[in-house]
């Protein structure tokens, strides 16, 4: 998909006109900044790195991919996103934290995507993974705009702390 991005022809007109980023966001044991060197390269396109950031020149015009490895921690590496998307439903759904505290109570404690899973179990009982992102959308349609706002700088704040 990044590959047909990039072979856009209106690519090229909106970095000449602006400054453009792209943050792409993978697990690390996917190897990301290997994987899309690689994919620059067999465009033939000029690709220089510089702190997880690439810097590819298309058409005189330069681009930036910042590469975000989720997993391990370590320079260059953030939390689990599906961390902050548990943390978003437990701030809304106090009724679906007990249930995971019962469940904690019996078999012990759970990890995060442990978690996670079951609030997406107990959330859509039938779903689907191509369906999640509307279960996704309807937990962020039911926050208030306080939370969603302090979700998302801590988002951005682990963006901008890689960027910079």
């Amino acid at each position: 998909m990044f590959k047909l991005l990039l072979r856009r022809n209106e690519l090229i007109d909106v970095i000449y006109e602006f400054r453009t980023y792209f943050v792409i966001i993978a697990d690390r044991d996917k190897k990301p900044l290997e994987s899309i060197k690689g994919l620059i390269n067999s465009l033939g396109l000029q690709v220089i790195e510089n702190r997880g950031v690439l810097n590819v020149k298309i058409n005189e015009h330069n681009l930036s991919i910042c590469i975000i490895q989720q997993g391990h921690s370590g320079e260059g590496s953030t939390g689990q996103i599906e961390d902050n998307l548990r943390e978003l439903i437990e701030t809304i759904r106090l009724d679906l934290r007990r249930a995971i505290n019962n469940i904690e109570d019996i078999m012990g404690s759970l990890n995060d995507k442990q978690k996670l899973m079951i609030y997406l179990a107990l959330l859509e009982r039938r779903i689907k993974f191509r369906n999640i992102h509307e279960v996704i959308k309807d937990i962020i349609e039911e926050l208030d705009v306080g939370a969603l706002r302090s979700g998302l700088k801590d988002i951005i704040r682990s963006l901008e702390s890689l960027v910079k």
